[in-house]
């Protein structure tokens, strides 16, 4: 334990006095080598080293910010806390003007990903830090621009355009890509108008990078560039997609420009941080459609949905950013599916045909599947469980080695055809995280019953029928599933009801439509 606190110790210090405020390469090397070392920490001492790097970090939160916030970022790695969150932005919030527009930009992305993946680090604060945040963020780049920004009136737009604007798309097997299509095509072919789909590449851009331990880089599909329009389940979506390195004010401008003579009727937004979308709004007031149907985006457009009924947590945030309770219209957050193409045999997976098959799906299994959750699924094992992981799973051999009973479980890091892998699978077993929203309703769509604690996405789409109190009431239903025909028969009938429920896009979203222009006129 001293060791490693005078290594850093030593880093830290010598990265202060090398750059007036920066990290030095040394440090980053020596922050990695500690992060590696404590993550099978069995002596706890995890907490001890977090504990005296929050120490340094408070030392340089007003002489070195910049490295003050890294080192609350290796925190957030180590042994992450809510308070390695809040302290970096309350750096940020207390000296906006010693960073640029761009860097408060790439720090409010980092964050809310951190937050995202990180139950540990989330909390109702935080939440409310993150969105201050992006605030900041919006009104710096709004000072910026030159474009009219006032209201176009309701008779001036073209009422047969709507404007949809997303942050990222990427493939048919991408959940918000899902999202963002299933919209378009409900407008065209349901709502009966013409759509323009904005992509913007605003998400976990490099613009205004600086050091943040564990950094997340977003992914673009630039195969989409040259693309006139998007094919989606037989409709063809006209698109422009943005392939610059954004958030750029000048590129911003030119297309706020461009969408004040388009004068759409109505801007949808797909996910919540788009600089360009939050603008816009100014002009044509925007529903942003959150990605987590639990909980409201950090967006400061003028309505969003929430896939729950609206609650105190949500009321608390609303009034603190300066938002009406108007801003938040209850919603089911409904999904849509990829087609199934084809079907897959047990047996080209190592799966007997007899086989209890549970399934984790997840692009981020790698940090999603811990311990704890290993734990549950090794005490409860019985001879014929198996267990097929579907996504990102990259240290799987390296973790599962360690639970004997588990240990032969199969993985697929990619699935094209996410249905055709269900028809393997018995029941979907979500670990406590925020994600997994749009596998539970594939699962359920197949009649899979899913067992989820009531955290994060999964149970906001499941309802209560499939919510349990922890991993024992996890472990013991599971069993129940396994030995109970009966009641394994009952939850799959109501799995399939709830899919059908989640998967009406068209109804859905047609309501959600109408009820902002109801909230429109009246405000008018």
């Amino acid at each position: 334990m001293s060791g490693i606190i005078e290594v850093l110790s030593e880093a830290i210090y010598q990265s202060a006095e090398f750059y007036r405020d920066y990290v030095s390469e040394t440090l980053s090397e020596t922050c990695k080598a500690v992060w590696q070392s404590l993550k099978d920490d069995e002596d706890g001492i995890r907490d001890e080293v977090t504990s005296f790097i929050e120490k340094e970090a408070a030392k340089f939160a007003d002489s070195k910010p910049t490295l003050a916030i890294y080192l609350y970022s290796v925190c957030l790695a180590i042994a992450p806390k809510p308070y390695h969150i809040e302290a970096g932005i309350n750096i940020l919030l207390g000296r906006p003007d010693y960073y640029t527009k761009n860097n408060l930009h790439f720090y409010a992305y980092q964050y809310q990903c951190a937050a995202f993946k990180c139950k540990e680090a989330d909390s109702l604060e935080v939440k409310l830090k993150i969105w201050q945040l992006f605030k900041v963020v919006y009104e710096y780049f709004e000072a910026e621009v030159t474009a009219d920004l006032t209201p176009i009136p309701m008779d001036s737009r073209n009422k047969n355009l709507v404007l949809v604007i997303t942050e990222q798309m990427l493939s048919e097997g991408h959940g918000p890509t899902k999202t963002t299509l299933d919209r378009c095509k409900t407008l065209i072919t349901r709502y009966n108008k013409e759509v323009l789909l904005i992509t913007t590449n605003e998400m976990l851009t490099g613009c205004g990078e600086l050091p943040f331990f564990d950094q997340r880089v977003g992914n673009k599909n630039v195969a989409f560039a040259d693309k006139e329009a998007l094919e989606w389940k037989g409709v063809s979506v006209p698109q422009l997609y943005l392939n610059y390195e954004m958030p750029d004010v000048n590129i911003i401008n030119e297309m706020l420009v461009y969408i004040r003579k388009l004068a759409p009727s109505r801007i949808v937004v797909i996910g919540g941080m788009s600089i360009l979308a939050n603008l816009a709004d100014k002009m044509i007031p925007a529903i942003d459609v959150g990605l987590s149907p639990s909980e409201l985006e950090p967006s400061c457009v003028r309505y969003q949905t929430l896939g729950k009924k609206l609650e105190e947590n949500e009321m608390y945030l609303m009034e603190n950013i300066g938002l009406p309770k108007e801003h938040a219209v209850e919603c089911i957050f409904t999904s849509g599916l990829k087609e199934q193409e084809g079907t897959m045999a047990r047996s080209l997976f190592g799966i007997p045909e007899n086989a209890f098959v549970m399934t984790v799906i997840g692009g981020r299994l790698y940090e999603e599947v811990d311990k704890e959750f290993l734990n549950m699924l090794e005490s409860i094992w019985q001879d014929d469980y198996f267990i097929l992981f579907l996504g990102r799973f990259s240290h799987n051999e390296e973790v599962l080695s360690k639970f004997e009973k588990i240990s032969k479980a199969y993985h697929i890091d990619r699935v094209e055809d996410i249905l055709a892998a269900l028809e393997l699978c018995d029941l979907y077993v979500n670990p406590i995280r925020r994600g997994g929203g749009t596998s539970c309703v594939e699962a359920m769509f197949k009649g899979i019953p899913v067992v989820t604690t009531a955290y994060g996405d999964v149970p906001a789409n499941t309802g209560e029928e499939f919510i349990v109190a922890d991993y024992k009431e996890m472990g013991d239903t599971i069993m129940r599933y396994y030995n109970d025909i009966d009641f394994y028969r009952e939850k799959s009938a109501i799995a399939k009801k709830r899919a059908e429920i989640l998967l009406d896009t068209d109804g859905e979203f047609v309501r959600i439509m109408d009820e902002v222009e109801r909230r429109e006129r009246e405000n008018k």
